[in-house]
């Protein structure tokens, strides 16, 4: 993950520098993710036993993760006296090619399957939203503590 601090606009950027994909779970599981996503060329480690096997694959040629974040604050002053909020601006893209044989097997259209994807993505990221921002806000109250200390 790559930070910037841009004085200008009071905000930080981040930006991903490095995609990996992670599969786990039954071998047979692991196997066919692998196949269609054709991650098993590019393996980087393989760990488990047993009847789970994890396989760890970094970005290739098959799947394709790009995210681009600014977070910034905005001090407003009201009757309350003064508030401030962040703002944050998310691009989030994720990529996957399928062989055109193992795309003609899924069980539903190309269009469906991006739109299940979409919303299983969209659904996660809403999960994580909520403890993700109480982190932030601890972070901020942390640091408006010690900049009064100073």
């Amino acid at each position: 993950l790559g930070v910037k601090f841009v004085p200008e606009t009071n905000e930080y950027q981040f930006v991903q520098l490095e995609d990996s994909t992670e599969a786990r779970g039954l071998k047979p599981l692991v196997w066919a993710h692998n196949k269609l996503t054709g991650k098993d060329a590019k393996q980087e480690g393989i760990a488990g036993g047993g009847n789970h096997n994890t396989t760890i694959i970094r970005e290739s040629g098959s799947q394709k993760a790009r995210s681009f974040c600014t977070i910034r604050p905005i001090q407003t002053t009201g009757d309350d006296g003064l508030t401030v909020r962040f703002r944050y601006d998310v691009f989030l893209e994720v990529q996957l090619r399928f062989p055109k044989l193992l795309s003609r097997l899924l069980p539903m259209s190309v269009e469906k399957a991006n739109a299940w994807g979409s919303n299983a993505l969209t659904k996660t990221v809403a999960k994580s939203a909520p403890d993700n921002l109480d982190r932030l806000f601890g972070a901020y109250l942390r640091y408006s503590a010690a900049a009064a200390n100073e």
